[in-house]
This record gives C-alpha cells, structure tokens and sequence, in this order.
C-alpha cells in the first residue's frame, strides 16, 4: 500500500507543479488521504495535515458552494462534483469524530445539494435526463437499488446530523471554562483565609 501513496503523491507533486487544480485533482487528494490514514493513523498529524490541504483545496475551486438552481436539469458536471463534496463532507465528519477535532467544513458555508441517486453507468451514459426522471422528488432511485451514491448520500445525511452533534460538542466545551473559573471563585471565596 506504500507504493500506491508514494505513487499518489507523485501524482499529486505533478499536479502541483502545473498549477491543476480541478475536481479530479480534489479526488485524488482524497484518495490520497485515506491512503495516508490506512497507512500511519488518522490521527497522525501528517494526516490531519493532508486533510487540511483536501479541505483548502475543495474549498478553493467551490465545491461547497452550488450556483446552479434545484430546477435545472443535472449534469455530468454537477454531479461529479456533487459526489466528490459528499465525500470530502464525510470523510471531514468521521476524521473530527474519531480524532475529537473540530470539523475543518462548515455545514452552514455548504450549499452544494446530495448528489442524485444514480448508478455510474446512468451517470456516463449520457442521457441523464432519462436517468434522472427513475428518482423519485428527494432524489433516490424509485427501485430500491443500492448504488455507490445510494450509499454516498445516506453518509452524507448521517454526516449533517453528525456535524450538529460536532457543533453541540464544541459548545458545550466552550461553555465549560466559564463554569470552572465560577467554581474556583465560589471555592477562592469560601476559603478561611
């Protein structure tokens, strides 16, 4: 698996070096992070640090902003980048879980939507238009078929309300020092001295 990172980041030293900066290159940072996981831990600093530039990097070309109107008809474009920012989102989720650090993505800065529930071979086929009208209006397959992206959007809406629960933690760790600075006054002040 030390061959594929160290192919993975060639890869990556070459996109840099050309100054690529696209959605497939925001891909293979993922994949890359998820290399460097398996390999030295997720709570390795080199992969908190590697998760920081896969957040920078999505976040720099707006993959967590969606311009494009609910109405509008779906494009190979819009959902790859849609199924790559559901991937980022999770994996942003279950490293913060894990590790008890913050989330590096906001869930209120994002607005790019679920990617629809469609087989690959749907998605590539070209005619999205017929494969979008087998969803039904919340975007899931009318058929009961699990997808990889069946199973992409159902993380990402578990890693929404994961993110609330991150935030509900945050806060009430914030909260925390000002009880404690109470408490060692009501203590200073009830010393006999």
């Amino acid at each position: 698996m030390a061959h594929l990172k160290h192919y993975a980041s060639l890869c990556i030293d070459l996109c840099r070096q050309l100054g690529s900066v696209n959605v497939l290159f925001v891909y293979l940072l993922y994949k890359h992070n998820i290399l460097e996981g398996l390999l030295n831990g997720d709570k390795s600093l080199s992969c908190w640090m590697q998760h920081g530039e896969l957040v920078a990097v999505t976040t720099s070309i707006g993959l967590h902003r969606e311009l494009t109107a609910a109405s509008e008809p779906p494009t190979l474009q819009h959902e790859m980048k849609r199924r790559v920012f559901a991937a980022v989102f999770n994996i942003d989720k279950v490293i913060s879980t894990f590790t008890g650090r913050p989330p590096m993505l906001s869930q209120a800065c994002s607005s790019t939507r679920l990617p629809l529930d469609m087989s690959d071979e749907a998605l590539l086929s070209g005619d999205l238009l017929a494969a979008a009208a087998e969803l039904d209006s919340h975007g899931w397959n009318k058929y009961g078929r699990i997808y990889s992206t069946t199973i992409l959007r159902s993380r990402t809406m578990f890693a929404r309300i994961r993110h609330e629960i991150l935030e509900l933690v945050q806060a009430s760790l914030e909260a925390r020092p000002e009880q404690l600075i109470e408490q060692a006054r009501c203590v200073f002040l009830a010393e006999p001295i």
